[in-house]
């Protein structure tokens, strides 16, 4: 191959890869209510995955604690029937369990998933990682589509002054015969109003914080 082509064939192929990243890359949708909404493909499948972000006005170690409280769950994310931890070697390193009701005439769906904490009480950060599982407590329930969770993710940073940011990316699977239309009409909803609700539900919230979120009252 000459210089030329070889020149030519490099060319192509960088094109194509820097398409391929502005195809996947985050896009903003809406800004409503305090809350952006973002969207983006998610490489090689038809999946679309949505993040919303705001910030809460309360102590890292309370959202923390908010978001490991999985008795108070159905209280702020959207559309939740029940939720439950299947196996807990730790607050940081469990199995959960969500039951979502979607809209008639489809069925609902549920997912069993691992949760991974990284608490990083230095930068006063927290990551909770959420990837589909199986587990021998919950195998699937007759007339309940089990979905498929993929990259999704919380993130929260502290800001000082009792306030705080907190991210959260998701992107599911539905399985089923859900329209994919109306998959992505209903999930580009889901970030802003179950944050709207985690903010509003934060902000009474009075349960002990756990031990492992404690390191945050710390000074730095």
């Amino acid at each position: 191959m000459n210089n030329f082509l070889r020149s030519l064939l490099v060319g192509a192929l960088l094109i194509s890869s820097f398409q391929a990243r502005a195809e996947n890359a985050w896009v903003q949708i809406s800004d409503a209510d305090g809350v952006k909404t973002f969207q983006r493909q998610v490489e090689n499948t038809s999946i679309v995955a949505f993040r919303g972000e705001t910030e809460v006005d309360a102590p890292i170690e309370r959202v923390a604690a908010v978001l490991a409280d999985v008795e108070s769950r159905k209280e702020w994310i959207d559309d939740l029937i029940e939720a439950k931890n299947l196996e807990v070697k730790n607050l940081l390193d469990r199995v959960d369990y969500n039951y979502t009701h979607v809209s008639w005439p489809f069925q609902d769906r549920d997912l069993v998933y691992t949760v991974k904490v990284d608490v990083d009480q230095k930068s006063r950060e927290m990551k909770i990682l959420m990837k589909t599982t199986e587990h021998p407590s919950m195998p699937p329930r007759p007339g309940i589509v089990r979905a498929e969770m993929k990259e999704s993710h919380y993130f929260v940073k502290d800001l000082g002054q009792n306030k705080t940011f907190i991210s959260v990316e998701i992107a599911v699977d539905p399985k089923g015969n859900v329209p994919l239309w109306l998959v992505r009409m209903k999930q580009k909803k889901w970030p802003r109003k179950t944050l709207l609700a985690f903010k509003k539900f934060t902000a009474g919230y009075t349960k002990p914080i756990p031990a492992e979120f404690e390191a945050y009252n710390k000074k730095k």
